[in-house]
């Protein structure tokens, strides 16, 4: 007897899926509530609004960083960031854990940051937004800042420079070989996706897109395999239901779906395994009687 898909039918009916686990490696945030005052935003900040996001869809955890880190224009706006990210991962009840920003104008506080960080216990992974930053996979601003991470064990999540090319993250990877590094947003394309994955172990891409035809995921689990894709939805800064319900909806097996939404994670971010709870192997399937 086929085992029933549980996800597809929760992302219709708009319900949480109760008997499955999803991690999700890719989410923002600032402040457990939203800001005061009337000033307009595109999208919500708070931690809570992230929180209630996830239990809309049943995500057990999730690993964000910080919007106020990443837009930070002093060392103190980012220290502060820093801060505010310990407090939202201690008053998650274990629901989130973090990603440090590596912010390239400020490598001198993030270095400091990372010596002095216990590993796991708030931060799991870094964030590097080579677009938002201006800074290539090969800086040597950042290049120290790589270092440190693969020593601590920490999983880089990479927005890759749209100026950077297959061979510039083949050669970050090759630069680092015991560092995971989840290239943010399925990237690369497909026609160099398979090549570069094969040729680099510690390479992964995530499900997170704001834009894209029917078929994306599949299409690249197709490409890589499904061990090297793990679920993200960008939330709050895209929609968390639409990001879920368009892995849950697709045409992947469901043994993929689950390497997808949970145990890919556990694999990718060694330090957020430690943190979270053995996972439950899902009941077998019933047999028919001869």
């Amino acid at each position: 007897m086929t085992e029933r898909d549980p996800f597809p039918a929760a992302a219709l009916a708009g319900r949480p899926v109760e008997t499955e686990t999803i991690i999700d490696v890719h989410g923002h945030c600032a402040g457990l509530d939203e800001p005061a005052g009337p000033a307009p935003r595109a999208w919500p900040l708070s931690a809570r609004t992230l929180l209630d996001a996830m239990r809309k869809v049943g995500a057990a955890h999730l690993v964000f960083s910080h919007f106020a880190a990443l837009r930070a224009t002093t060392s103190g706006d980012l220290e502060a960031a820093h801060r505010d990210t310990e407090n939202i991962v201690r008053h998650a009840a274990g629901r989130l854990s973090a990603h440090l920003v590596l912010h390239p104008c400020f490598s001198t506080e993030v270095r400091a940051q990372l010596d002095r960080m216990p590993p796991h216990v708030d931060y799991v992974g870094a964030k590097l937004h080579g677009e938002l930053h201006d800074v290539r996979a090969n800086s040597a601003q950042v290049a120290p800042l790589l270092a440190r991470c693969e020593e601590l064990g920490l999983t880089v999540l990479l927005h890759v420079h749209p100026a950077d090319t297959l061979a510039d993250i083949g050669g970050l990877a090759g630069r680092f070989p015991r560092l995971n590094f989840i290239l943010a947003h399925l990237w690369p394309r497909l026609d160099g996706a398979a090549a570069l994955f094969r040729a680099h172990p510690n390479l992964f891409t995530d499900t997170s897109l704001s834009f894209g035809l029917p078929g994306a995921v599949e299409r690249m689990i197709d490409a890589v395999g499904g061990a090297r894709v793990v679920y993200g939805s960008d939330s709050s800064y895209l929609s968390m239901g639409g990001q879920f319900a368009k892995v849950a909806c697709s045409a992947l097996p469901l043994a993929v779906k689950r390497q997808v939404f949970s145990a890919n994670a556990r694999t990718v971010l060694p330090l957020l395994a430690r943190k979270l709870p053995a996972p439950i192997p899902p009941a077998p399937t019933p047999t028919q009687s001869p």
